[in-house]
């Protein structure tokens, strides 16, 4: 089996809403996002992905949203345009000020 060794970077800028809260409380601002992946067989694709939000004062007090994770995806089969795939990571969002919440994913998808 060959191995994919490929190394991929994707930055992301746009409209920015923190999870889990009210348009009224907070309103939407701008957010970066940056992805960097790892392809490491035809098998098996590793990602860490952190971003930052700042929401400017509504109702509430500005506040900064820091988000992070990691993730796996694991291809079931070696090639093809639509691969069955298995995807799972753990990841986090920092309020600031305020809380951290943890938390977790898993997709089986095509």
């Amino acid at each position: 089996m060959k191995k994919a060794q490929k190394s991929t970077r994707k930055t992301d800028v746009g409209p920015a809403h923190p999870p889990r809260i009210s348009l009224t409380i907070y309103p939407f601002d701008t957010g970066v996002r940056e992805k960097l992946g790892y392809m490491a067989t035809n098998h098996f694709f590793a990602e860490g992905i952190f971003g930052f939000q700042h929401f400017p004062a509504g109702t509430r007090s500005a506040c900064d949203l820091y988000q992070f994770s990691a993730n796996g995806k694991a291809y079931l089969t070696g090639s093809g345009a639509n691969r069955p795939v298995v995807y799972a990571g753990i990841g986090g969002d920092k309020f600031s000020p305020g809380s951290t919440y943890f938390g977790g994913m898993s997709v089986l998808g095509c």
